[in-house]
C-alpha cells in the first residue's frame, strides 16, 4: 500500500510541476510551437518536480520555505523569458501563491466538513487525503487558466509603483496563508478560523490587484481620450493655419498684377532704387508662406509649413532637411507628432535672446526606420531637475501631454524617443519602425 501512495504522491508532484511551469511560460509569452522549446519546459517541468519532492522529503510541509519555489521560478523566468523583471516576480509569486491558497482552502474545507485535523488531511493516507489532493489540482490547473485570460485579455501594461503594490500584497498574502497554515499544521488545529483567515488574505491579494488592474486600465483609456481630443486639436488648428495661409497666399497672388504694374511705372519713371526696395518687401512677404519642409505627405508639409512660418515671424532662425518618404506612419500619428516637437521647440527657443534663436530639423528614412531629430537652443537645462520632461505651466487639464503623446506615438510603432542637452542645446529624437 506504501508503494501505491509513494507513486500517486510523485506523479501528483510532477503533474503539478508541469501545469505550474506552463503557468509561468504562458503569462511570460513563451513559445511552445519550436520542438527545443517543448522540450525545454520538459526538461524544467522535472527540474522543478525534484525540487518540490526534495524539498518534502526534508520538510513533510513547506509553509515559509514556498520561498524557495519562488526563487526557482524567478531564475528560470530570467533565463528563459524576454519579460520585464517585474512580470518575472510576479508570475513566481502569484504561482506559488495559488498553489500553496487552494491546497489550504481545499484542506481546510476538508478539516471542517469531516472535523478532522489539518495534519491528517495533509499526512494521513486515506480516501480524503486522495480526493483532497485531486481536487485541489483540478482547481489549481482551473486557476491558472482564470488568470492566464484575465492577463490576456486586459493586456497588463503597469508602471513600476503599480507593480511594486501588487508584488508587496501578494508576497505579504503569501507569507499570511504560510503562517497560518503552518500554525494549523503543527497545532492539529481543525477549526474553521484557520480557513476563514486564509480565504480573507486570498480575497484581499485578488481585491488589490483587480482594484489596481482597473485604476490602471481607466488611466489609460483616461490618457488616451486626452490624447484624441488633443489631435482633433490639432487637426482643427492645422485646418485653420492651412485655410489661413491658402487665403494669404491668394491674396498675394492676387496682388500681383497690381505689384507689377507698380514696378513697370517705377522703372519706366527710372526710380531703380525705389523698385528694388518695392520688390524686397514683396519677396519677403512671400517666402513667409514657402513650404520648408517637403515630407511626401501633403497634410503633415502643411503642418510644417504653418509651424516653421510661425516660428521663423518670431525670429526663429529654422534649418531643415528631410526625405520625401512619410509612408508607413498614419497622418494623425505624424502630424501629432511633428506638432508636439515643434511646439516644444518654438517654445524653448521664444525665451531665448534674439541672436540665439535657432530649430534645427532632420527628418530621415533608414531602411525601416524614421528618424526625427529637433534640435533647439534653449535658456536652462531643462532635464536637469526634470528627467521625465513634464509640464511646469498650471493648468494640469490643458497641458502636459505633449511628452506623454509623443512617447505613446513612438511605443505605437515599436520606436523609441531621447532627449537629451548638451549647453544651450536641447535635442529631442524620435525613432519610429515601419512595416509596409
Amino acid at each position: 500500500m506504501d508503494i501505491f501512495w509513494n507513486i500517486f504522491e510523485t506523479l501528483v508532484t510532477v503533474f503539478e510541476a508541469f501545469i505550474a511551469m506552463r503557468f509561468v511560460l504562458i503569462f511570460q509569452g513563451y513559445n511552445f510551437s519550436v520542438t527545443s522549446s517543448k522540450l525545454k519546459y520538459i526538461y524544467l517541468s522535472l527540474s522543478y518536480a525534484v525540487l518540490t519532492i526534495t524539498l518534502t522529503y526534508f520538510v513533510p510541509y513547506e509553509g515559509i520555505l514556498g520561498i524557495i519555489y519562488v526563487i526557482f521560478l524567478f531564475i528560470i523566468s530570467f533565463i528563459i523569458t524576454e519579460s520585464k523583471i517585474a512580470t518575472k516576480i510576479f508570475v513566481s509569486f502569484v504561482t506559488v501563491l495559488i498553489s500553496l491558497a487552494v491546497a489550504s482552502a481545499v484542506a481546510g474545507a476538508f478539516s471542517a466538513a469531516f472535523n478532522r485535523p489539518l495534519s491528517e488531511i495533509f499526512f494521513n493516507m486515506s480516501w480524503i487525503h486522495l480526493i483532497c489532493v485531486v481536487l485541489a489540482q483540478l482547481l489549481k490547473v482551473f486557476a491558472y487558466d482564470v488568470i492566464l485570460k484575465v492577463a490576456q485579455s486586459k493586456k497588463l501594461r503597469m508602471n513600476k509603483k503599480e507593480w511594486l503594490l501588487i508584488l508587496a500584497i501578494f508576497g505579504l498574502s503569501f507569507i499570511s496563508i504560510a503562517l497560518v497554515q503552518t500554525v494549523a499544521v503543527k497545532t492539529n488545529a481543525h477549526t474553521e478560523i484557520f480557513l476563514a483567515s486564509e480565504l480573507c488574505s486570498v480575497i484581499i491579494a485578488a481585491v488589490c490587484f483587480y482594484t489596481t488592474v482597473l485604476l490602471n486600465k481607466t488611466q489609460r483609456e483616461s490618457e488616451r481620450l486626452r490624447t484624441i481630443a488633443q489631435q482633433e486639436e490639432f487637426r482643427a488648428q492645422y485646418a485653420q493655419n492651412v485655410k489661413k495661409q491658402y487665403e494669404e497666399i491668394s491674396q498675394v497672388r492676387h496682388d500681383m498684377k497690381q505689384t507689377h504694374s507698380v514696378v513697370m511705372s517705377l522703372l519706366m519713371e527710372a526710380k531703380t532704387d525705389e523698385a528694388i526696395e518695392y520688390m524686397q518687401k514683396v519677396a519677403q512677404r512671400i517666402s513667409e508662406f514657402d513650404v520648408i519642409i517637403d515630407v511626401g505627405n501633403e497634410f503633415a508639409n502643411a503642418i510644417l509649413n504653418a509651424k516653421l512660418s510661425e516660428a521663423k515671424r518670431n525670429g526663429i532662425t529654422v534649418l531643415c532637411s528631410a526625405d520625401k518618404n512619410a509612408s508607413g506612419i498614419d497622418e494623425v500619428d505624424l502630424c501629432n507628432l511633428l506638432g508636439n516637437l515643434l511646439d516644444n521647440a518654438i517654445e524653448a527657443c521664444e525665451k531665448c535672446h534674439d541672436r540665439q534663436r535657432v530649430i534645427e530639423i532632420k527628418i530621415r528614412m533608414r531602411d525601416d526606420k524614421y528618424l526625427l531629430e529637433v534640435e533647439n537652443t534653449a535658456t536652462e537645462n531643462a532635464l536637469e531637475n526634470n528627467k521625465q520632461l513634464a509640464t511646469t505651466k498650471d493648468d494640469l487639464s490643458r497641458h502636459g501631454y505633449g511628452i506623454k503623446s509623443i512617447k505613446s506615438i513612438a511605443e505605437k510603432y515599436n520606436g523609441i524617443t531621447d532627449f537629451s542637452q548638451v549647453g544651450n542645446r536641447f535635442r529631442s529624437m524620435v525613432v519610429l519602425s515601419i512595416n509596409e
